[in-house]
């Protein structure tokens, strides 16, 4: 197995650490000028151990697509919904990138669908519920509710990995907490940007959406 641990993690942490300290501090010219540099170095890290062969191009293709979403939501608000199907294409790559080859059904997974679909249902059902309070927010809500199903179906293919033999236990740990902090991270979005922003949420949010990515990658990196 490769060296995890190289110059390009350890700029991507520091890059990152850099962009949490500054969206807390409401630095916005750095929090915006290290965004993209953050997801460009976590690539090139995933790249550094071997480069995205066999199934590893659709993990690739998730990173990939991530780095174009956080793109278009420095953008103007218009371009949200560029965004949003931006990173709903990085999901459909990384449900492959889990999938493959194509797994049989655990029983065990049914605790998994549970938790998410009623979890889900609750967030998702007040968030949608504020937005058709607003007649200038209520074509999101078509979208987030594709997003939210895309969502919960790439978390629950990272927690079906937990349970195949031909994913080493520490590869599915860290794919399955990736799965986790990708939906809580992007809940958290929509919760700020629709609801109301809370309290060092939208820091919050970048922490987590990190750590999603730099967990997916080590989970391939482990396996």
């Amino acid at each position: 197995m490769p060296e995890p641990v190289n110059l390009w993690l350890l700029a991507a942490f520091a890059l990152a650490v850099i962009h949490w300290i500054a969206r807390a501090c409401g630095w916005m010219h750095i929090s915006i000028l290290t965004k993209l540099p953050v997801m460009a170095a976590l690539i090139f890290w995933s790249l550094s151990f071997g480069g995205w062969s066999g199934n590893l191009r659709w993990m690739g293709l998730g990173l990939i697509f991530s780095l174009v979403g956080d793109g278009l939501l420095l953008l103007p608000g218009k371009f949200f919904l560029a965004g949003l199907f931006s990173f709903l294409m990085a999901h459909l790559s990384y449900i492959i990138w889990f999938c493959l080859p194509t797994p049989a059904l655990d029983p065990r997974l049914m605790l998994f669908v549970f938790l998410l679909i009623s979890g889900g249902y609750l967030y998702f059902h007040h968030v949608l519920q504020i937005l058709k309070f607003s007649i200038f927010r209520q074509r999101f809500v078509v979208p987030i509710i594709l997003y939210g199903i895309v969502l919960c179906t790439m978390t629950l293919c990272a927690c079906q990995t937990l349970f195949r033999p031909d994913w080493p236990v520490f590869a599915a740990a860290f794919s399955t907490a990736g799965g986790f902090f990708f939906l809580l991270s992007d809940s958290l979005l929509a919760y700020n940007r629709f609801v109301r922003s809370l309290p060092g949420g939208k820091t919050l949010e970048m922490v987590l959406y990190h750590l999603a990515q730099a967990a997916i990658i080590t989970g391939a990196l482990l396996k």
